[in-house]
């Protein structure tokens, strides 16, 4: 297996284990951890920044087009709007987990259930505001999720992992494994593969990297009923059907 391959495998087997405990969170938890999300996006907005300079300038070094550049950049406008967007995704109430379709004969009752998928995996182009927008959604709909960017935006995408997503989650009491993100080797900055750790035990906010023990012993091929829910890429592993 590639290292790709079985970081992708290693960042879906720490997301099923973190997507049980999600699954069941009560809607103000998931709330509170979208509210501390747009928190902690304004308050880290100066690491978000430098890894995005860190990411544009390898774009330019590499003869990225002005379109593409474009899309690749924050500042703080950007992430201001990235922030409201949360927010706002917070303020929605969450729909009934269960409602009536109509009565059937002998006494039946058909209805219609909101039921998680587990774990979902997406792929995406370089674009750092779309890993919040695919986190975000991810955590409001209950599901975890393994995330995959372009190489152009993975300091930003790491970033916004490690100061934003990822310690929000933590800090409402949600499991922060069920959210991975993939640390693909990057051709300008040669960024290690893995998903992040769980918080020092020491209180350091800073994230450290993992090797999940479980990447060498499974495939990178997407396993359960719900595999159909992966994007594009190979490597998801999908939650167990509730």
């Amino acid at each position: 297996m590639s290292e790709v391959g079985a970081a992708v495998t290693a960042c879906g087997e720490a997301a099923r284990a973190g997507a049980a405990a999600l699954a069941s969170a009560p809607a103000g938890v998931i709330d509170e951890a979208l509210r501390g999300m747009a928190t902690l996006l304004t308050q880290a907005t100066g690491q978000v920044l430098d890894a995005n300079a860190a990411d544009v300038a390898a774009g330019q070094r590499a003869g990225l087009g002005a379109g593409l550049l474009d899309r690749l950049q924050l500042d703080e406008d950007r992430i201001a709007g990235m922030a409201g967007q949360i927010g706002q995704l917070a303020a929605v109430p969450f729909p009934p987990a269960e409602m009536p379709v109509r009565d059937l004969p002998g006494g039946l009752r058909l209805a219609e259930r909101r039921i998680p998928v587990g774990v979902i995996g997406a792929n995406y182009e370089a674009r750092p505001n779309v890993t919040v927008d695919i986190a975000s959604q991810l955590l409001k709909s209950r599901n975890a999720g393994v995330l995959r960017t372009g190489g152009a935006a993975l300091r930003s995408a790491a970033a916004l992992f490690d100061h934003v997503i990822v310690p929000a989650v933590a800090a409402a009491g949600l499991d922060p494994r069920a959210l991975q993100l993939v640390r693909s080797a990057d051709r300008a900055g040669g960024h290690r593969t893995g998903p992040p750790a769980r918080p020092d035990p020491a209180g350091d906010t800073a994230w450290q990297r993992y090797h999940h023990p479980g990447s060498r012993r499974r495939g990178g091929q997407a396993r359960g009923p719900h595999a159909r829910a992966r994007r594009r890429w190979r490597g998801a592993v999908p939650g167990r059907g509730r």
